[in-house]
């Protein structure tokens, strides 16, 4: 999850509107994967690109199956540390696919294909694959 203070909220309350903030600054303690989805959203008749951070595979289903007809997804990237891309530092990839599933001590562990072809999945367990996962979803 993201997180942020009080001190980094921008602007005054209801300045864009009661449910919106703004933030000058947010983190993340957890050393996870998380979506960076490029939109389009049309207001007030014309298209404006707007990006979503999405902490995890809930929140990207739920965006990609928004039914709202003013809204394009352009693109999906996901942010992966260097554990798990084994690169050893903080990456940002296009992706090609998300799935998820369950191993074999029935722990729910998440494929990401991204578009250069490369493969990682979210368990340190390096013998874990997409074929090797039961009740695997296609998210993307």
């Amino acid at each position: 999850m993201f997180r942020t203070k009080l001190k980094n909220k921008y602007g005054r309350l209801g300045m864009v509107s009661e449910e919106v903030s703004h933030w000058l600054k947010v983190s993340r303690a957890l050393s996870l994967h998380w979506y960076h989805v490029s939109l389009e959203v049309r207001r007030e008749g014309r298209m404006i690109s707007h990006v979503v951070m999405l902490n995890d595979e809930t929140k990207l289903l739920e965006t990609l199956q928004d039914p709202r007809a003013d809204r394009v997804v352009v693109d999906v990237k996901v942010v992966t540390p260097g554990w798990m891309n084994k690169k050893g530092e903080w990456l940002m990839e296009k992706l090609a696919g998300v799935s998820v599933g369950v191993e074999k001590n029935d722990i729910p562990v998440c494929v990401l294909e991204l578009a250069n072809g490369s493969i990682y999945t979210d368990s340190h367990d390096s013998s874990i694959t997409k074929e090797s996962l039961s009740d695997v979803l296609k998210i993307y």
